[in-house]
């Protein structure tokens, strides 16, 4: 520990409180932006993470300085680490700052300035009974809505924030996208489900959480969002999530709801692939031709599965639709 600092809990401090080390484990970090002062006229850049130090306690950060400290910060330090914040500055929260960053518990923010504060890795030993709080949620299960009352809702909830508790149905790859801007940016669409709709499109529009979400599996991967950002996707005609500066995302919570999920989604993800794997039969047995027409018709007609092939244009495809099941033969 650095002489001349007193490590505090963050529900020990107070607006005022100076000298102090805190020890938390970051849960979520925004990327390095650059700024330009409004006293000095001058270039400023700003890093920005989250970190707890317990379940109830969590508290964002702010970290001022160069480009190049602020982006090396941004490189070194990832979601899940534990880290030392030497003699940062403690001030009360203002209201337009929480539009930006994660909802916190605390009544104040941390500064942290390139000249007169630090950041360090914690003690590898004693960051070990931080990590558990990685799969503590930030928010109470009873602010959770349903994927399905957001499909319901359509262009209502747009532009509105809500927590979601979700399985990982599908993982995209990750796409490099040109913004309008000219600039270059990093997608990964993930397709999750809860116990009342199969399909909500997320969308993260950041490298490294791009990273995290490679690595979810589906059927197994439980997500806890906080502060999930909806929009109306006018290509897929359906609401869709983005992960947002206000987001932080729960890996796999350690909650029986999330648990339940998970088995729930285990067995009806199951259940669908042993259902096409039992009802498609060998393709090059299905020679009936129908139109669209006939088969209508023929679906009224009986009640068990019947096969034919059609010739056609497709007109619409929603893959993300109210079906989780979809099987067709192109010709």
């Amino acid at each position: 520990m650095n002489t001349g600092v007193t490590r505090l809990k963050l529900n020990s401090i107070f607006p005022g409180t100076t000298n102090i080390l805190v020890v938390g484990i970051i849960i979520a970090k925004q990327n390095p932006k650059v700024i330009i002062s409004n006293k000095e006229n001058k270039e400023k850049s700003v890093f920005s993470f989250t970190i707890r130090d317990s379940p109830e306690d969590v508290v964002n950060i702010s970290v001022w300085g160069s480009n190049d400290y602020t982006r090396r910060l941004y490189n070194d330090f990832k979601i899940g680490d534990v880290v030392d914040l030497v003699n940062s500055k403690v001030t009360y929260k203002m209201d337009v700052k929480d539009k930006y960053m994660p909802k916190s518990s605390s009544s104040f923010y941390l500064t942290l300035n390139e000249n007169s504060s630090q950041i360090l890795q914690h003690d590898v030993k004693d960051s070990m009974k931080y990590k558990h709080l990685l799969r503590i949620p930030t928010c109470p299960q009873h602010i959770y809505i349903n994927i399905e009352d957001i499909h319901f809702s359509g262009k209502n909830m747009c532009g509105k924030y809500c927590c979601l508790l979700v399985a990982v149905r599908c993982v995209k790859s990750t796409k490099l996208i040109k913004t309008k801007a000219g600039k270059e940016a990093f997608l990964k669409e993930i397709i999750v489900m809860d116990k009342t709709h199969p399909t909500l499109a997320v969308r993260i529009w950041d490298k490294e959480l791009s990273e995290r979400a490679a690595q979810w599996i589906p059927k197994k991967t439980i997500l806890a969002f906080s502060n999930l950002y909806l929009e109306w996707n006018i290509f897929k005609r359906s609401m869709t999530a983005v992960v947002s500066n206000r987001t932080i995302i729960t890996e796999n919570p350690i909650t029986k709801e999330a648990n339940d999920l998970k088995v729930y989604a285990n067995l009806h993800l199951t259940e669908l692939s042993t259902k096409i794997n039992i009802n498609i039969p060998n393709l090059s047995t299905i020679t009936e031709i129908m139109t669209c027409k006939r088969i209508l018709i023929k679906s009224n007609e009986i009640s068990s599965q019947f096969t034919a092939i059609l010739y056609g244009i497709v007109s619409k495809f929603n893959i993300d639709g109210l079906s989780p099941l979809v099987l067709t033969k192109w010709q």
